[in-house]
C-alpha cells in the first residue's frame, strides 16, 4: 500500500513537471543549546521539490538530520504525495501534512496527530502516510474523509470531518470529527468552533463514549497583533484542560522591525526567551535561554533558500 501511494505521488509529480511550473526550496538550520554540563549541537536540512498545475499538484521533500548525542547522521522522507483538485473536489494520496483543529500547541481539535505540539516562528505540521478525499457540497461546507496507515509508528485509522466556513466576524467555522482506531477498537469524537471577538479565538474539545469524562479534553486559544507605530506586537494565550489537570501557554512576541524579533513564552513551568534577527533575506540568528529546573542557552542560525 505505501508503494502505491509513493507510486502515486511520483506520477503526480512527474506528469505534472511535464505542463506546469516547478519550485525548489528548502531550509537548513545549526542549532547549540545546553548548560555548563550538558551540550548538544543538531544539523537540520530539509529539501522540497513542488510541481503545481491547476489541477495537479506533487510534493516530495527530504530531511537530513545530525546530533552531537547520537553521533548519527539520518535522512528521511518528510513529504510526497500527489494531489488533484477539480472545483469542490479534492484527492490527496501520499506522506503528507492535514491539520485541523486550531491552536499552535494545545489542540482537541487535531485527531489525526493527538499530543503533537511544537512552538516555532512558523508553524510546523508533522505528515504521515494517508489518502483524503474531500467535496464541497455548498459555499463554506466541506465533507472530509482520511485513511491513515500503519507506518512509521502510525495507528491504522479512518476519520472523517464535516467544516462549516461561516465567515462572519464573530463566528470563523464550526468543525465536528471523529476517528476509528483498528488496533483497540476506540472512537474519538471532536467538537470545535473559531471565530473572532477582538480577538481570533478558538474552542476545540474531543473524548470517547466510553470514557467520556475521563477522556475528555478541552482546549482554548485566543491570539491578537497590536500594532505599535511601525512595529507590532503578537500576544497568544492556549488553555488545555483534562481531568488530571490544567495546562497553559502564555506567549508574546514583538516585531521591533522587519529584522528583528523578541519572543518568550510561558508553558506549565518553562519560561522561554529569544532574540531573532533576519540580516540577510532567508538567514535567521536566534539566541535564546530558558528555565525549568535548570537555566539552558541556545544559539541557532536559519537558512531558508
Amino acid at each position: 500500500m505505501v508503494k502505491k501511494l509513493l507510486l502515486v505521488s511520483f506520477l503526480s509529480f512527474s506528469i505534472g513537471s511535464l505542463f506546469a511550473s516547478i519550485s525548489i526550496g528548502g531550509k537548513t538550520s545549526l542549532s547549540l543549546s545546553g548548560n555548563k554540563d550538558t551540550q548538544i549541537s543538531t544539523a537540520l536540512t530539509t529539501l522540497q521539490f513542488d510541481v503545481k498545475s491547476d489541477e495537479l499538484k506533487g510534493c516530495f521533500a527530504l530531511s537530513l538530520q545530525t546530533d552531537s548525542i547520537t553521533k548519527t547522521t539520518m535522512v528521511s522522507l518528510f513529504k510526497a504525495y500527489g494531489k488533484y483538485r477539480n472545483g469542490n473536489f479534492q484527492l490527496l494520496a501520499g506522506k503528507a501534512p492535514l491539520p485541523w483543529g486550531g491552536g499552535s500547541y494545545f489542540n482537541a481539535g487535531n485527531l489525526l496527530f493527538p499530543d503533537t505540539a511544537t512552538i516555532d516562528e512558523t508553524y510546523y505540521v508533522p505528515t504521515t502516510y494517508l489518502v483524503q478525499a474531500q467535496l464541497g457540497i455548498m459555499k463554506g461546507l466541506y465533507i472530509e474523509t482520511v485513511g491513515l496507515l500503519p507506518v512509521e509508528n502510525t495507528k491504522e485509522a479512518i476519520a472523517s470531518r464535516v467544516r462549516y466556513e461561516i465567515g462572519t466576524p464573530l463566528l470563523d467555522s464550526v468543525e465536528a470529527s471523529c476517528i476509528y482506531h483498528f488496533d483497540d477498537k476506540s472512537f474519538w469524537y471532536s467538537l470545535g468552533i473559531s471565530g473572532n471577538l477582538y480577538f481570533d479565538m478558538g474552542l476545540y474539545a474531543k473524548t470517547t463514549a466510553a470514557n467520556f469524562i475521563d477522556d475528555l479534553n478541552i482546549t482554548a486559544f485566543a491570539m491578537k497583533f497590536f500594532p505599535i507605530k511601525d512595529n507590532q506586537l503578537l500576544v497568544r494565550g492556549e488553555l488545555s484542560w483534562k481531568r488530571s489537570g490544567l495546562a497553559h501557554l502564555l506567549m508574546v512576541s514583538a516585531t521591533i522591525s522587519d529584522k528583528l524579533i523578541i519572543s518568550a513564552y510561558w508553558l506549565d513551568d518553562t519560561v522561554t526567551g529569544t532574540i531573532s534577527y533576519k540580516p540577510l533575506s532567508g538567514l535567521t540568528i536566534s539566541l535564546g535561554t530558558s528555565y525549568e529546573t535548570t537555566w539552558y542557552g541556545t544559539a541557532q542560525i536559519k537558512w531558508a533558500f
